[in-house]
Protein backbone atom coordinates (compact mmCIF):
# COMPACT_ATOMS: atom_id res chain seq x y z
CA UNK A 1 0.00 0.00 0.00
CA UNK A 2 1.25 3.47 -0.73
CA UNK A 3 -0.12 6.87 -0.67
CA UNK A 4 -0.78 8.47 -4.03
CA UNK A 5 -0.04 12.80 -4.03
CA UNK A 6 -1.67 15.20 -6.72
CA UNK A 7 -1.37 18.32 -7.39
CA UNK A 8 -2.84 21.00 -9.57
CA UNK A 9 -1.68 24.23 -9.37
CA UNK A 10 -1.56 25.05 -5.43
CA UNK A 11 -4.03 22.58 -4.15
CA UNK A 12 -2.64 18.83 -2.39
CA UNK A 13 -4.65 16.15 -3.27
CA UNK A 14 -3.74 12.48 -1.86
CA UNK A 15 -5.62 9.22 -2.45
CA UNK A 16 -4.84 6.12 -1.10
CA UNK A 17 -3.30 3.57 -3.74
CA UNK A 18 -5.49 0.38 -3.23
CA UNK A 19 -4.83 -1.86 -6.69
CA UNK A 20 -0.95 -1.30 -7.68
CA UNK A 21 -0.05 -3.54 -9.71
CA UNK A 22 3.11 -4.95 -8.60
CA UNK A 23 4.79 -5.92 -11.88
CA UNK A 24 4.14 -2.21 -12.61
CA UNK A 25 5.57 -0.71 -9.60
CA UNK A 26 8.75 -2.82 -9.61
CA UNK A 27 9.02 -1.83 -13.57
CA UNK A 28 8.35 1.84 -12.61
CA UNK A 29 5.41 2.55 -14.31
CA UNK A 30 3.13 2.39 -11.97
CA UNK A 31 1.46 5.78 -12.97
CA UNK A 32 -0.02 3.65 -15.94
CA UNK A 33 -2.28 2.17 -13.52
CA UNK A 34 -4.02 5.90 -12.96
CA UNK A 35 -5.99 7.73 -15.14
CA UNK A 36 -4.59 10.79 -14.93
CA UNK A 37 -6.61 14.01 -15.77
CA UNK A 38 -4.89 16.96 -17.68
CA UNK A 39 -2.60 19.38 -15.47
CA UNK A 40 -2.35 17.04 -13.02
CA UNK A 41 0.76 15.54 -11.23
CA UNK A 42 0.42 12.27 -9.21
CA UNK A 43 3.86 11.12 -7.52
CA UNK A 44 4.31 8.93 -4.23
CA UNK A 45 4.10 11.15 -1.04
CA UNK A 46 5.00 8.23 1.54
CA UNK A 47 4.63 5.03 1.74
CA UNK A 48 5.06 1.56 4.02
CA UNK A 49 1.21 1.42 5.35
CA UNK A 50 -0.54 -1.81 5.78
CA UNK A 51 -3.98 -1.58 4.77
CA UNK A 52 -4.43 2.84 5.35
CA UNK A 53 -8.21 3.57 5.36
CA UNK A 54 -8.51 6.99 6.34
CA UNK A 55 -6.17 10.65 5.87
CA UNK A 56 -6.78 13.54 7.36
CA UNK A 57 -4.57 16.66 6.86
CA UNK A 58 -3.73 19.53 9.65
CA UNK A 59 -5.18 22.50 7.66
CA UNK A 60 -2.22 24.98 8.84
CA UNK A 61 0.43 22.71 9.38
CA UNK A 62 3.58 24.70 10.71
CA UNK A 63 6.91 25.07 8.71
CA UNK A 64 8.89 23.30 11.03
CA UNK A 65 10.74 20.00 9.28
CA UNK A 66 9.02 18.24 12.11
CA UNK A 67 5.68 19.72 11.96
CA UNK A 68 2.85 17.47 11.41
CA UNK A 69 1.55 17.51 7.98
CA UNK A 70 -1.49 14.88 7.92
CA UNK A 71 -2.15 11.56 9.53
CA UNK A 72 -3.53 8.07 8.41
CA UNK A 73 -4.95 5.67 10.17
CA UNK A 74 -4.34 1.54 9.55
CA UNK A 75 -7.36 -0.83 9.92
CA UNK A 76 -5.39 -2.89 12.27
CA UNK A 77 -5.26 0.23 14.71
CA UNK A 78 -2.19 2.73 14.15
CA UNK A 79 -2.55 6.15 13.79
CA UNK A 80 0.39 7.42 11.94
CA UNK A 81 1.59 11.13 11.21
CA UNK A 82 3.60 12.43 8.48
CA UNK A 83 6.05 15.39 9.02
CA UNK A 84 7.12 18.08 6.99
CA UNK A 85 9.87 16.12 5.90
CA UNK A 86 8.16 13.32 5.57
CA UNK A 87 9.44 11.48 8.25
CA UNK A 88 6.54 8.75 9.10
CA UNK A 89 6.40 8.55 12.74
CA UNK A 90 3.58 6.44 15.28
CA UNK A 91 1.47 8.79 16.87
CA UNK A 92 -1.29 6.14 18.72
CA UNK A 93 -1.27 2.23 18.84
CA UNK A 94 -2.95 -0.30 21.31
CA UNK A 95 -5.54 2.07 22.21
CA UNK A 96 -8.62 -0.29 21.85
CA UNK A 97 -8.86 -4.08 21.99
CA UNK A 98 -10.23 -6.26 18.89
CA UNK A 99 -9.52 -9.97 18.17
CA UNK A 100 -10.06 -11.35 14.59
CA UNK A 101 -9.92 -14.76 13.20
CA UNK A 102 -8.77 -13.87 9.80
CA UNK A 103 -7.15 -10.76 7.99
CA UNK A 104 -7.82 -8.88 4.80
CA UNK A 105 -8.90 -9.89 2.14
CA UNK A 106 -11.21 -12.39 4.56
CA UNK A 107 -14.31 -10.80 5.06
CA UNK A 108 -13.70 -11.77 8.23
CA UNK A 109 -10.77 -9.29 8.31
CA UNK A 110 -12.76 -6.46 7.54
CA UNK A 111 -13.21 -4.80 11.28
CA UNK A 112 -11.16 -2.37 13.05
CA UNK A 113 -10.09 1.33 13.05
CA UNK A 114 -11.64 3.18 9.87
CA UNK A 115 -12.49 7.44 10.47
CA UNK A 116 -10.34 9.50 11.25
CA UNK A 117 -11.14 13.53 11.61
CA UNK A 118 -9.64 16.74 13.68
CA UNK A 119 -10.55 20.03 15.42
CA UNK A 120 -8.05 22.54 14.52
CA UNK A 121 -9.60 24.99 17.06
CA UNK A 122 -9.52 22.53 19.63
CA UNK A 123 -6.22 20.27 18.42
CA UNK A 124 -8.74 17.02 18.80
CA UNK A 125 -7.87 13.99 16.59
CA UNK A 126 -11.07 11.58 16.57
CA UNK A 127 -10.77 8.17 15.62
CA UNK A 128 -13.33 5.94 15.15
CA UNK A 129 -12.96 1.61 14.85
CA UNK A 130 -14.93 -1.80 16.48
CA UNK A 131 -13.34 -2.88 19.38
CA UNK A 132 -14.55 -6.16 22.20
CA UNK A 133 -15.33 -5.06 25.32
CA UNK A 134 -17.68 -6.95 28.42
CA UNK A 135 -17.82 -9.91 26.14
CA UNK A 136 -19.33 -7.98 23.45
CA UNK A 137 -18.44 -5.61 20.41
CA UNK A 138 -19.16 -2.38 19.59
CA UNK A 139 -18.39 0.45 17.85
CA UNK A 140 -16.09 3.11 19.65
CA UNK A 141 -14.55 6.82 19.10
CA UNK A 142 -10.93 8.07 21.21
CA UNK A 143 -10.26 11.81 21.21
CA UNK A 144 -6.92 12.48 21.60
CA UNK A 145 -5.89 16.01 22.58
CA UNK A 146 -2.92 17.68 20.88
CA UNK A 147 -1.87 21.45 20.66
CA UNK A 148 -5.03 23.56 18.57
CA UNK A 149 -4.04 24.63 15.88
CA UNK A 150 -0.52 23.15 15.09
CA UNK A 151 -1.53 19.40 16.60
CA UNK A 152 1.47 17.44 17.42
CA UNK A 153 3.16 14.25 17.07
CA UNK A 154 1.94 12.38 19.91
CA UNK A 155 -1.14 13.27 22.46
CA UNK A 156 -1.26 14.80 25.40
CA UNK A 157 -4.33 13.19 26.80
CA UNK A 158 -6.50 10.27 25.41
CA UNK A 159 -10.47 10.09 26.22
CA UNK A 160 -12.44 7.12 25.26
CA UNK A 161 -16.26 7.59 24.13
CA UNK A 162 -17.76 3.93 23.75
CA UNK A 163 -20.82 2.69 25.04
CA UNK A 164 -22.79 5.64 26.02
CA UNK A 165 -22.65 7.51 22.74
CA UNK A 166 -23.54 4.50 20.48
CA UNK A 167 -26.69 3.55 23.07
CA UNK A 168 -25.25 -0.17 23.89
CA UNK A 169 -25.07 -1.44 20.66
CA UNK A 170 -23.40 -4.73 20.53
CA UNK A 171 -24.72 -7.36 18.39
CA UNK A 172 -21.67 -7.47 16.16
CA UNK A 173 -20.58 -10.76 17.78
CA UNK A 174 -23.45 -12.32 16.03
CA UNK A 175 -21.37 -12.10 12.65
CA UNK A 176 -17.84 -12.66 12.21
CA UNK A 177 -18.21 -9.07 10.40
CA UNK A 178 -20.49 -6.09 10.11
CA UNK A 179 -21.20 -2.49 8.74
CA UNK A 180 -19.36 -0.90 11.20
CA UNK A 181 -19.26 2.82 12.07
CA UNK A 182 -16.87 4.53 9.69
CA UNK A 183 -15.87 8.33 9.02
CA UNK A 184 -16.36 11.46 11.39
CA UNK A 185 -15.80 15.33 11.01
CA UNK A 186 -16.31 17.80 12.97
CA UNK A 187 -18.15 21.16 11.92
CA UNK A 188 -19.15 24.32 14.04
CA UNK A 189 -17.67 22.55 16.94
CA UNK A 190 -20.05 19.42 16.61
CA UNK A 191 -18.63 15.87 15.84
CA UNK A 192 -20.50 13.86 13.64
CA UNK A 193 -19.79 10.30 12.71
CA UNK A 194 -21.82 7.87 10.18
CA UNK A 195 -22.08 4.00 11.60
CA UNK A 196 -23.49 1.52 9.89
CA UNK A 197 -26.32 -0.96 10.48
CA UNK A 198 -24.25 -3.89 11.64
CA UNK A 199 -25.79 -6.16 9.07
CA UNK A 200 -28.63 -5.62 11.26
CA UNK A 201 -31.25 -3.23 8.99
CA UNK A 202 -34.03 -3.33 11.76
CA UNK A 203 -31.48 -1.84 13.82
CA UNK A 204 -31.37 0.88 11.61
CA UNK A 205 -35.11 1.67 11.39
CA UNK A 206 -34.84 1.88 15.55
CA UNK A 207 -34.55 5.52 17.35
CA UNK A 208 -33.15 3.77 20.05
CA UNK A 209 -29.72 2.43 18.10
CA UNK A 210 -27.09 3.47 17.12
CA UNK A 211 -26.90 1.57 14.01
CA UNK A 212 -27.52 2.74 10.38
Amino acid sequence: MQLVEGIKCSALLLAFCLALNPAHSQAGDWKSNWGIPPGYLLEIDTGGYKLPVSIAFVPNPGSEPEAPLYYVSELGGRILVVRNDRKVEVFAEDFFQLNLTAEMPSLAGVLGLTGLCLDAATGYLFATYVYDGDGARYNGITRFSTSPGRFSLKPDEVLHIREPLMLGDSDFTRLPYGHQIGQCQVIDGKLYVGIGDGELTYRARSSSSSFG
